[in-house]
């Protein structure tokens, strides 16, 4: 009872202990001095014998140290990429615990562009380096990186001290966030200039939500705010260079060849420039983390520098006009079996899949497209108002159904080989996510035919056959006139 009692006053003390030096890092007036006093409390909460802490720079490409508690007073710096640990938490966003910095295994276990510090090489001696990486975050922009190292007796962080750590984090976020004299928001530079009011920043988020534009696009085009002050705004927030669309710049042709122009569109991305090696990428929102870390992915062996640019401007350097809101179907003169049977014959003779097994290409491909348009046209002419795509058990062709006067009639068989292009090629027209094939989702196409406009709403649902998708059509047009409606002379007078 004695020792249960002894490890929860402990427990307390410690707890005590985080608050105050949490506190102390909030209330302070200058951080480096609030650090100093602090710093042999740290050392006691985790245990380590030094710690340092990171700032990312205005430009968001590196990460420099700000403070380091041995009291070493050269600077480290790192780029915001994969190959240095710090760099690689201030990509990620995420979390990393080493249970010896100086093993190179372990170090590129996390990326195998990964390096090992020098300055735990040095120590290759000693039993192990053991070290914890926190990113210092304010809501969802990356403001730093906390590092902790040499856990005393040589033993691995536990998770108690990350917990700890995280929390010393979130009290530094707020002390580097009002030190770095940031906005709260993307448009905070356009509200402090009075460029627009909170309400009208309000109605602007809404319509491009119902529009299905990005925001900046809707300040600038239905408000007459100038672009250049949206750029500003987007650059104080995000730390990054601001970068228009101009059509007097040529995309990189190398960077360009092994990415796939679908793919860029809806993941919102493009590269700009290649310099001796970096990849300069425009992006709407660089704070994304999934999608930077993505982008290393994609491009391996490069380090990439991010810009922030406007959505609509993204399409404009990648050939689509953003002005374009309705997409024309136009249906070939062939039928829907022969155009099978075409993108038959193109996949035998290798358009189906890249040399690394891809189908980046396959729902984009010319006959893909003529196929998908013509189930649509079909389905308008013969007044259906559903069309069922769906994939049949192991090579048994799927069938294409459409709801005619209440009755579903098979209307076409797409062999097994085919049926997944047909579903891809429905999703990307639905703007929903392609990679995901294993939950429920919905979309929208919206589309003229022979001039008339056309609404489709689209449901994907995952079987154990594959993804099954069901259009419903929903024709745009004008309400009925009242005396169309043929009521009897009495309702129409009541």
């Amino acid at each position: 009872m004695a020792a249960f009692d002894e490890a929860t006053n402990s427990r307390l003390e410690f707890r005590g202990l985080l608050s105050t030096v949490c506190d102390r890092l909030r209330e302070s007036d200058i951080l480096t001095y609030a650090l100093d006093e602090v710093a042999p409390d740290v050392s006691v909460l985790l245990g380590c014998e030094k710690f340092m802490l990171y700032e990312r720079t205005s430009d968001g490409r590196e990460i420099v140290s700000i403070y380091r508690s041995d009291g070493d007073l050269r600077e480290l710096r790192a780029d915001v990429n994969a190959t240095t640990l710090a760099g690689f938490v201030a990509t990620t966003q995420e979390t990393v615990r080493l249970e010896d910095a100086a093993n190179e295994e372990e170090v590129r276990s996390l990326h195998p562009r990964m390096q090992v510090d020098p300055r735990f090489a040095m120590s290759a001696s000693r039993v192990a380096c053991p070290l914890l990486l926190i990113p210092v975050m304010h809501r969802e922009e990356l403001l730093g990186v906390l590092e902790f190292m040499n856990k005393l007796g040589g033993v691995p962080f536990s998770d108690q001290d990350v917990v700890f750590g995280r929390k010393l984090a979130d009290a530094l976020s707020k002390r580097l966030r009002l030190e770095q004299e940031t906005s709260n928001g993307p448009y905070e530079g356009l509200l402090s200039l009075e460029l627009v009011t909170p309400d009208q920043l309000a109605e602007a988020e809404q319509v491009a939500m119902e529009r299905g534009r990005s925001v900046p696009f809707v300040l600038e085009t239905e408000m007459g705010i100038p672009k250049e002050e949206i750029g500003t705004s987007l650059e104080q927030f995000y730390q990054v260079p601001f970068m228009a669309y101009d059509d007097q710049i040529i995309l990189p042709e190398r960077l360009l060849a092994n990415l796939n122009l679908p793919f860029l569109i809806r993941n919102k991305w493009v590269p700009i420039a290649d310099r001796d090696g970096r990849a300069v990428i425009l992006i709407d929102n660089p704070n994304d983390a999934a999608r930077a870390l993505d982008i290393q992915r994609i491009l391996p062996g490069m380090d990439c520098e991010f810009m922030v640019g406007i959505s609509e401007d993204i399409l404009c350097f990648l050939g689509v006009d953003p002005e374009d809101d309705v997409a024309n179907i136009e249906a070939p003169q062939a039928a829907l079996s022969e155009l099978v049977d075409r993108l038959g014959d193109e996949i035998e003779t290798g358009m189906g899949a890249n040399e690394d097994g891809s189908e980046l290409i396959n729902e984009n491909a010319a006959t893909v497209i003529q196929l998908v348009n013509k189930l649509i046209a079909d389905a308008a002419e013969m007044g259906a108002s559903d069309i069922h795509v769906e994939p049949s058990k192991g090579t048994a062709d799927g069938i294409v159904r459409m709801r005619v006067d209440g009755i579903c009639r098979a209307t076409l068989d797409v062999p097994a080989d085919f049926i997944r292009y047909v579903v891809a090629r429905i999703k990307i027209m639905s703007k929903v996510d392609i990679s995901e094939t294993r939950l429920p989702q919905d979309g929208k196409i919206t589309c003229r035919l022979y001039g008339q406009p056309l609404e489709l709403r689209v449901a994907t649902l995952p079987t154990v056959n594959g993804e099954s998708v069901v259009m419903r059509l929903l024709a745009v047009g004008e309400a009925m006139p009242f005396d169309k409606l043929n009521l009897s002379p009495r309702n129409t007078t009541v």
